[in-house]
């Protein structure tokens, strides 16, 4: 038999055998569930990036925000434009000067973010929310 035909196939075979051990090496991702301890929920994903105290009568509540950079783009934008003298065009007498658009461009600067925002009732989890937001700026 071919040597690297012999070394694919125990190469492959290995792998095939390694694979659900791999499989069980990975890290499963937090799962919150409702009634769920503050102090569980800082052990799964830390601590939160905003705690905003809510007024509701007799209890205690809390709301929870974690923001997650998801992407970020840089790209140009022309936000303004300008005119200035320019060669448009040659008559008999000699050159005509007119005026040209000319667009100013500047770096703008996305960012999106994944939104987590936790509802906490007498410090255990009652209602949580995700959605994506977007800001935008522009360098100076």
């Amino acid at each position: 038999m071919n040597p690297r035909l012999l070394l694919c196939a125990v190469f492959c075979s290995l792998l095939l055998a390694a694979a659900p051990m791999l499989r069980a090496a990975a890290p499963a991702k937090p799962v919150l569930g409702k009634g769920m301890a503050a102090a569980e929920i800082v052990r799964l994903i830390g601590r939160p990036d905003e705690i905003k105290p809510m007024k509701a009568e007799g209890v205690t509540a809390e709301q929870w925000i974690y923001r997650c950079k998801v992407d970020q783009t840089v790209y140009q934008t022309a936000n303004t434009q300008s005119t200035i003298p320019a060669l448009t065009g040659i008559d008999g007498g000699g050159v005509v000067i007119g005026t040209a658009i000319v667009p100013s461009y500047r770096l703008k600067y996305a960012e999106q973010f994944q939104v987590t925002a936790l509802l906490l009732i007498d410090g255990k989890l009652h209602l949580g929310r995700q959605w994506f937001e977007q800001t935008e700026s522009f360098a100076d």
